[in-house]
C-alpha cells in the first residue's frame, strides 16, 4: 500500500520516462566529443600495459586471498 506522500504509479513511471529521455539525448549529443577524445592509441596502450598488468595481478592476488578465506569459513563451519 503506498503511503500518501509518495507518488501515483504513473506518475514516477512518467518522471523515470522524462529522465531517461533526457539522459539520452545529452549523451548522443556529447557522444562525438567523448569518442573523439577517448581514443587510445597503440602507443598509449603500450604506455600503460605494464601498470595494467600490475593492477590485473593484484586483483587476482586479492580475490584469490578472499577465495581462501571463504573456503576455511566453509569448511569450519562443516566441521560443527
Amino acid at each position: 500500500m503506498a503511503n500518501r506522500k509518495q507518488p501515483e504509479r504513473w506518475e514516477s513511471l512518467m518522471l523515470a520516462g522524462a529522465m531517461a529521455t533526457a539522459g539520452t539525448l545529452f549523451a548522443f549529443d556529447k557522444l562525438g566529443s567523448l569518442v573523439h577524445t577517448g581514443l587510445l592509441s597503440f602507443a598509449t596502450i603500450l604506455h600503460a600495459g605494464p601498470l595494467l598488468l600490475i593492477v590485473a595481478g593484484i586483483s587476482l592476488m586479492v580475490a584469490d586471498q578472499n577465495l581462501g578465506a571463504v573456503a576455511n569459513d566453509g569448511r569450519s563451519k562443516r566441521s560443527l
